[in-house]
């Protein structure tokens, strides 16, 4: 004789993976690269030091960029378009982070006047 029990209770839901805290790094380029991660889990600081060509200098944002899928792989990104979409000087940066305490990504700097565009690549542990 078999006896079958069975459940129509609801998957249970892992919890999503805590990435919040400081977080530093460096690029590519040897700079340094900071962010902060809230603990709604949301990028909420970002600053990233660049140097190609003949420019140079530091962004600064508070870009408020929510993580996609905290409960695994989780990415995020932030633009600074302080010239409008189009214009000069736009930095896109791409966040991944493969574990809670490992991120990565890439930051795009485009048409910087007398510089042109680059990319670079960059890694951070958090703090």
């Amino acid at each position: 004789m078999a006896i079958l029990i069975g459940c129509a209770c609801a998957p249970v839901r892992p919890a999503p993976l805590d990435f919040s805290g400081s977080w530093a790094g460096t690029t590519s380029q040897g700079r340094p690269i900071t962010f902060t991660v809230s603990s709604e889990l949301r990028v909420t600081a970002l600053s990233l030091d660049y140097a190609f060509g003949t420019c140079s200098g530091s962004l600064k944002v508070s870009p408020n960029a929510a993580l996609q899928n905290p409960n695994g792989t989780a990415a995020a990104l932030v633009t600074d378009t302080p010239n409008g979409l189009s214009g000069p000087n736009r930095t896109i940066v791409n966040f991944l982070f493969p574990s809670p305490s490992t991120a990565n990504g890439t930051a795009q700097f485009l048409e910087f006047p007398t510089c042109g565009s680059t990319n670079a690549t960059w890694t951070a542990t958090k703090r």
